[in-house]
C-alpha cells in the first residue's frame, strides 16, 4: 500500500485505466492474453525444467506407443471396440442410441479402417514434426520479434520453410504406409472362416 494515497485516488486511477482498456481496438485483448500466456509459459519452463521434461517424455511415450504394436494387434483391439457388443456400442446404447454394425456396413467400415490406420501411425508422424520444430533455432524468432513480425509472419517465413523437409518426408512415409494397410483392412472386415464376401470387401477397400 502506498503511503499518502487515498482510497478515492486509487479508485479514480482504477477507473481511468479500466476505461482505457475498454477503449482499445478489437483484438487487443487477444494480443494481451497471448502475451500473458507466453510469458507464463516461459516462466514455467525456467522454473520447473525437470517437471516439464518429465511430462513431455510421458506424452511422447503415450502417442508413440501404438507404433510399437503389431498391425494385427492394433486391428484386434479396435475390432473388439467396434464389434456389436463392443465398447463403442456400449457408450452409444448408454446415451440412448441404437447399436450400430460399425464394421459390417461398407461406409462405416471404410471410415474406421482409415481411422485405425492413421491412429496407429500418428505417434511416428508427431515425432517427425516435433523433431523438425525443435531443430529450429530460437534466434530466428528473436530476430523476427526485433523486426516487429507477428505470429503469422513468423510461422509463414520461419517455421513453415524450415519444417518443409520434415513434411515432405512424412508425406512419403504416409504414402508407403497406405500401401501397407492390408493387415488393418483384412482383420477389421473379416467376419470368420468361410465368408465369401470378405475378400470382395477387403480388395475393394484396398
Amino acid at each position: 500500500r502506498l503511503s499518502g494515497e487515498s482510497h478515492a485516488d486509487r479508485l479514480a486511477d482504477l477507473v481511468r485505466h479500466g476505461t482505457k482498456f475498454l477503449e482499445r481496438k478489437p483484438g487487443s485483448f487477444q494480443d494481451e492474453l497471448a502475451k500473458l500466456v507466453e510469458k507464463q509459459t516461459r516462466t514455467s519452463s525456467r522454473t520447473h525444467p525437470t517437471t516439464r521434461a518429465t511430462c513431455r517424455g510421458f506424452w511422447r511415450g503415450v502417442f508413440f506407443y501404438p507404433v510399437l504394436l503389431s498391425p494385427v494387434v492394433v486391428a484386434l483391439i479396435w475390432k473388439w471396440i467396434l464389434q456389436r457388443d463392443g465398447l463403442l456400442n456400449a457408450v452409444v446404447v448408454a446415451a440412448g442410441g441404437p447399436p450400430t454394425l460399425w464394421l459390417a456396413e461398407a461406409g462405416w467400415a471404410f471410415f474406421w479402417v482409415i481411422f485405425v490406420s492413421i491412429w496407429a501411425h500418428m505417434g511416428f508422424y508427431t515425432l517427425i514434426l516435433l523433431a523438425g520444430l525443435q531443430a529450429i533455432s530460437q534466434s530466428y524468432y528473436e530476430a523476427a520479434e526485433v523486426d516487429g513480425a507477428n505470429s503469422w509472419r513468423k510461422f509463414q517465413h520461419i517455421t513453415l520453410p524450415l519444417i518443409t523437409p520434415s513434411i515432405l518426408f512424412q508425406t512419403l512415409i504416409t504414402a508407403i504406409n497406405a500401401f501397407q494397410a492390408y493387415d488393418y483392412i483384412y482383420m477389421l472386415t473379416r467376419r470368420g472362416q468361410g465368408d465369401s464376401t470378405v475378400p470382395v470387401a477387403v480388395f475393394s477397400i484396398y
